[in-house]
């Protein structure tokens, strides 16, 4: 048993030194390494055969690391609260609380990526993920019983589940370092590839003067943002036409002047082009990054075609209140950044007040496309 003296203490001190600074020498990944092993994981050493992964493979790649993100950031700040949290000060009970919160948002977190939608081949990274998770959420569930019931030796054990956690986050590191290393290789080998740094396309600007056709451009499976504008007085339409010349999508289509956005859901990637109908100058720019993610309770408004920002949603029900002034459409679709449809929220004509719930089936970002004719506000929660 702890001296009662010790407290919390010697909870920290059960092994040499601390057991939530791992030493770096070993094979675990100490308190201040853990962002290079979470945050950057694509930085660290290549361990094993590089498997070569075409284009598409690496948008697979890239989409199941944004499903994967939210819970190794989560893994980062409650790191990082451990290593700034003065435990010292700590009554008994409230450490040994803290340690069971934690426990408990881990093994969340090994049950969301349990069922991730992934790729084949990152099943060993994944599975690493898991296992990761697993091994924190044991090892902060042993901590809190080590702390409220004084006990040495569930302390040591704490301290192990620490050391495995760590290891595992290292192995799916390498592991996900192995696969970056292909998807460089492709950038560098095949003309219109993913950026190494990113996976996406580069962000892709046309401009013109009237009546006009795009040249041709790639989008990889996901999300894609089209900001539109145009100076004229007569129609202003823009089709998107894929490789086979079948229409994927009307982004706009109005008269005069215009300047927004829309959001396309693109489930598979390829060739595209643009259709341009216009009396004037006109510009479009596509965008398929993530950019700054909102986590609810989200507030957006604006004023007239919009894609807004991506929202992290998680499983279970989504909460949208929305309101609109104008006189013309208001519709808002939701898109997962797979480029999955989700939802049509709302599609009515003119002024509209109301409230929809929708299904969250996967933890990830969700971006909404608007469309209205005039000032809108939607507050999102969960």
């Amino acid at each position: 048993m702890f001296d009662s003296q010790a407290g919390a203490q010697a909870v920290l001190e059960a092994t040499e030194g601390d057991p939530f600074d791992l030493d770096p020498d070993q094979d675990g990944l100490a308190c201040e390494e853990i962002d290079e092993g979470i945050e950057a994981p694509m930085d660290r050493g290549v361990a094993g055969e590089s498997k070569e992964l075409s284009v598409e493979e690496c948008a697979e790649l890239l989409s199941w690391l944004n499903e994967t993100s939210p819970s190794l950031d989560r893994t980062q700040e409650i790191l990082t609260e451990v290593e700034q949290l003065d435990l010292f000060e700590q009554p008994r009970p409230e450490a040994g609380r803290l340690f069971s919160e934690y426990a408990d948002d881990f093994i969340e977190m090994a049950d969301r990526q349990r069922v991730v939608t992934q790729p084949e081949f990152t099943t060993d990274a994944n599975r690493y993920f898991v296992s990761a998770f697993n091994a924190f959420a044991e090892s902060f569930d042993l901590l809190s019983s080590a702390v409220n019931e004084e006990d040495q030796a569930l302390a040591d054990e704490g301290s192990e589940q620490f050391d495995r956690g760590s290891d595992f986050i290292s192995e799916a590191s390498d592991s996900i370092s192995t696969l970056s290393e292909s998807c460089t290789a492709v950038t560098t080998s095949s003309e219109g590839s993913l950026p190494s740094s990113t996976m996406a396309p580069e962000v892709e600007l046309f401009e013109g003067n009237g009546d006009g056709v795009s040249d041709t451009f790639t989008l990889v499976p996901g999300v894609a943002v089209f900001s539109l504008s145009h100076e004229g007085s007569a129609n202003f339409a823009v089709l998107l036409y894929d490789e086979q010349g079948e229409i994927v999508d009307l982004l706009v289509n109005t008269i005069g002047s215009f300047g927004g956005s829309a959001a396309i859901g693109l489930p598979e990637g390829g060739e595209y082009i643009a259709n341009i109908t216009a009396d004037g100058p006109w510009q479009i720019e596509i965008d398929q990054s993530i950019g700054n993610v909102l986590t609810p309770p989200a507030s957006l408004s604006g004023s007239g075609s919009t894609a807004s920002q991506f929202v992290q949603l998680e499983p279970g029900l989504a909460r949208f209140s929305m309101s609109h002034e104008g006189d013309s459409n208001f519709a808002i679709v939701v898109y997962r950044d797979d480029g999955t449809y989700v939802d049509l929220l709302v599609n009515e004509i003119g002024n509209y007040e109301g409230a929809q719930a929708t299904p969250i089936e996967r933890s990830g970002t969700y971006i909404l496309d608007i469309e209205a004719g005039g000032t809108w506000e939607v507050l999102i929660t969960q």
